[in-house]
């Protein structure tokens, strides 16, 4: 393909509305005058935009090439790929604005993308070609990594880290301070995004940190759920009780492999609306724990102890009487075996209903594909 220049010297000057330059197919240079001598600088190029006067919008530099078409003999049209501009808004700030409804900036083919500070001594900002690794480099730290990588325990995704040894990383909801603000990790359940772990800003004082907000369990000791070590503690809350009815609190599950559990489980029950003073006039709490043993092939043992128990009424409430019980175990001899935690609540008097129940579980398990409780 050949090439026209377009050599433009000190005191070279083009006045005009519209310049063509070049036929068909070929590319047109423009270029600046070489300097000569040892290590002689070279002026700057410059493009100046159209002046203004007063406060209107500053003169911009536009950057145009042609919109593909189908293949065919009809001439592209001219459509704006990018404007450098004066910001029409605020003095001294320089804008690049694209000029399409999806921009793309392409990197180098071997270090990728980077954005460098203003002495250009560093990069701020960079990606890797591959895509795998997103820097931020300061002059106070050495640098924070996103990237799509995993060790160790993690799981395969992304990583915000530290990028050496001497860099700690902090995650905070907000620098101004602002009470109330949260720093959230969600999950999503299929149907909507819930809290995993939540903690706010606060006036003063120490803050409080929420787990698994609208439900679900939380493992210690690095252990999943049923797992060999694990210590599965979870909250839970059953309403719409009816009056003097075993109603099934807690499903527990077991494997037919060999096993050995602890079950601890705290009871909260409140009498409902329709009683002698109204809902809540008397609340009853029990603790509770329960032995679990199975060998493969047989139906597994459990055996229930009471902890602890008491119960508080308003002036003139009914009593309540909170009384906890286990069903058989269903299943065969070689399958899974379960059972249920059931309560009843009573009132002493009047007909109150729609009672509740309010527990906390912590299961340990000893065994790996162990006993779960849901």
């Amino acid at each position: 393909m050949e090439s026209m220049p377009i050599i433009v010297g000190p005191a070279a000057a083009l006045l005009a509305s519209t310049v063509v330059a070049g036929a068909s197919g070929t590319t047109v240079s423009i270029l600046g005058t070489a300097t000569a001598g040892v290590d002689q600088a070279a002026g700057a190029f410059q493009i100046t935009a159209n002046l203004s006067t007063g406060a209107a919008a500053p003169g911009t530099i536009v950057f145009r090439g042609g919109q593909i078409l189908a293949s065919g003999a009809t001439v592209q049209t001219a459509a704006t790929i990018a404007t450098l501009r004066m910001s029409p808004v605020t003095t001294g700030i320089a804008e690049f604005v694209f000029g399409q409804a999806t921009a793309r900036i392409v990197g180098g083919a071997t270090n990728g993308l980077a954005i460098r500070n203003s002495a250009n001594a560093r990069d701020n900002w960079s990606v890797n070609d591959a895509g795998t690794f997103l820097t931020q480099t300061s002059a106070t730290f050495s640098a924070i990594q996103i990237l799509s990588a995993t060790a160790g325990e993690g799981a395969n995704g992304l990583i915000l880290r530290g990028n050496n040894s001497s860099t700690n990383v902090n995650i905070q909801a907000g620098d101004s301070g602002t009470v109330g603000l949260k720093l959230v990790c969600t999950y999503f359940d299929g149907t909507q995004t819930r809290s995993a772990l939540e903690f706010a800003n606060v006036a003063a004082g120490f803050g409080a940190l929420a787990l698994m907000r609208s439900g679900g369990t939380v493992t210690i000791n690095g252990a999943a759920p049923g797992a060999a070590g694990s210590v599965t503690t979870f909250m839970k809350a059953v309403s719409g009780i009816a009056d003097n009815v075993a109603t099934t609190v807690l499903t527990v599950t077991c494997p037919n492999a060999a096993q050995s559990a602890f079950l601890r489980v705290k009871l909260c029950a409140s009498l409902g609306a329709g009683g002698a003073v109204g809902a809540n006039e008397a609340t009853a709490i029990m603790e509770l724990i329960i032995a679990m043993t199975r060998t493969p092939g047989a139906n597994m043992g459990r055996n229930m102890a009471f902890a602890a128990q008491t119960s508080s009424l308003v002036v003139g409430a009914a009593t309540i009487t909170l009384t906890p019980s286990t069903t058989a175990v269903a299943g065969a001899v070689g399958a899974t075996n379960t059972y249920d935690l059931q309560v009843t609540i009573a009132h002493g008097s009047g007909a109150s209903t729609n009672h509740t129940c309010l527990l906390e579980a912590i299961l340990i398990n000893a065994n790996a594909t162990g006993i779960t409780a849901a």
